[in-house]
């Protein structure tokens, strides 16, 4: 429990550090400048205030067709082997390999993914951009 409780701290103090300056420019040195912008919107909003959500998605949304990123993609860091070795158990029993898995999610994401865009990312032209922040 000790244990928890230093991590907690740790986490807590480096939140704060990359509120800071030369701390805030080395977190997001290798970083999409809107992953900045969306910490500065987030850090301007007061206790009772709501979360932008919807701008925040559409942000990541528009992000992901400029980038030709789609939902199911794989992230950088797994490796394409391991995942298609991997087995999963469904909730009725049946296993099944990751790669079933995911081209059955990849189905579902699709849809909902379209329906999510109806409304943001895709009713606006591809040719306007997202708003950058330059980190000084």
């Amino acid at each position: 429990m000790k244990k928890k409780k230093q991590l907690k701290e740790q986490v807590y103090r480096a939140k704060l550090r990359i509120r800071l300056g030369d701390e805030r420019k080395e977190f997001f040195k290798n970083s999409l400048p809107i992953l900045h912008y969306i910490l500065v919107m987030i850090d301007e909003l007061t206790l009772e205030a709501d979360p932008p959500y919807q701008q925040i998605q559409y942000m990541f949304e528009k992000l992901m067709i400029e980038m030709g990123v789609k939902w199911n993609d794989f992230y950088d860091w797994e490796e394409t082997e391991k995942i298609q070795s991997k087995q999963l158990v469904s909730m009725n029993g049946v296993i099944s390999t990751t790669s079933t898995a995911v081209d059955i999610y990849s189905k579902c994401r699709f849809t909902q993914l379209r329906v999510a865009m109806t409304t943001t990312a895709s009713t606006e032209s591809s040719s306007s951009s997202l708003p950058y922040v330059q980190i000084k």
